[in-house]
């Protein structure tokens, strides 16, 4: 099995022509890899993925209301970042299963094709797992994908929910 490439900052888009997401992923090397996600791979992962985020919490109130605001301060942690610029798609491969392997610390993201040289890993940390996951679910909402395949939680900020579920004047 050929050693996967390990990808140090991900471009998550969702290109309408294709009806896929696009992954362009930049190396430590300086080189780029770009690889494509379906909406049926997709529908298959997330799943996993939430759960992983869901479960990894452990405090006295595992409960949506909890996830949503870790979720809020995931989002609210991302910073701007240049996105990985790819000079050419020449090499862009499909991908056909993700391996997923999860520790207290991380989760390993190991993306392959039907080639054996077709393989791209990604470790992310909880945050960073969270913060990849809103980039998608967002992708999602500009897909018109079905969107049955998120929890609540992963919705908009709850923080602004509140907000607006309250009275603009209290008496």
């Amino acid at each position: 099995m050929a050693t996967p490439f390990a990808l140090q900052r991900l471009t998550t888009q969702f290109v309408a022509e294709e009806d896929r997401l696009r992954v362009a992923g930049a190396l430590n090397t300086g080189q780029t890899r770009v690889f494509w996600l379906t909406q049926r791979l997709l529908l298959r992962l997330l799943p996993a993925l939430v759960q992983r985020i869901a479960t990894q919490d452990q405090s006295a109130w595992p409960s949506d209301l909890v996830l949503g605001f870790q979720q809020d301060a995931a989002r609210a942690a991302m910073a701007p970042q240049p996105a990985v610029v790819v000079e050419s798609h020449e090499g862009a491969w499909l991908v056909d299963a993700v391996d997923v392997v999860s520790n207290s610390q991380s989760t390993q993201l190991r993306f392959r094709g039907l080639v054996a040289d077709q393989q791209a890993e990604e470790v992310l940390d909880t945050q960073a797992l969270r913060q990849w996951l809103d980039i998608v679910y967002e992708q999602f909402l500009v897909a018109q994908w079905p969107m049955n395949v998120w929890p609540a939680w992963m919705g908009r900020p709850l923080t602004s929910v509140a907000a607006e579920t309250l009275p603009s004047v209290l008496h």
